[in-house]
């Protein structure tokens, strides 16, 4: 993931690919550096091969093998500079209620507009909601 200085640096994660098409061009258009993974697995491969920084990891809860915050806490670990915000279809799965809401992470319920994406990743980005620390 080459990191221009001037644009912030996404990397979304999403098991559906559609949204994960979606969210990118959205961001994309926007004017922000993004860069996909369909899966936890690749978003670990992606973060382990730039030494550039990672300003969000835009992320689902709910995937295969892996969910979204012990993937945050992960990549976070390589990357202690990234904001997490999450994303997810099921905002009553149990780990979405406590592994997310509960402990007043940054949050979007799928779906949503763009509109409300890019507020809320500005919101993440600027500092505006509570982070997602590695040892959390």
């Amino acid at each position: 993931m080459p990191h221009s200085p001037a644009l912030p640096a996404i990397l979304v994660v999403d098991d559906e690919p559609t949204v994960l098409s979606c969210v990118c061009a959205v961001l994309a258009h926007f004017g922000f550096e993004v860069s996909g993974a369909g899966s936890p697995h690749d978003a670990l491969r992606a973060a382990s091969s730039t030494r550039a920084p990672i300003d969000l990891l835009l992320c689902d809860v709910i995937m295969p093998g892996m969910n979204g915050p012990e993937l945050a806490h992960r990549i976070l670990a390589q990357h202690p500079e990234t904001q997490c915000l999450f994303i997810a279809g099921l905002p009553d799965h149990p780990d979405v209620v406590n592994g997310i809401i509960g402990c007043g992470l940054p949050f979007l319920p799928k779906p949503f507009t763009p509109r409300e994406l890019i507020a809320k990743v500005r919101e993440v980005l600027n500092g505006g909601a509570l982070t997602f620390a590695a040892g959390a």
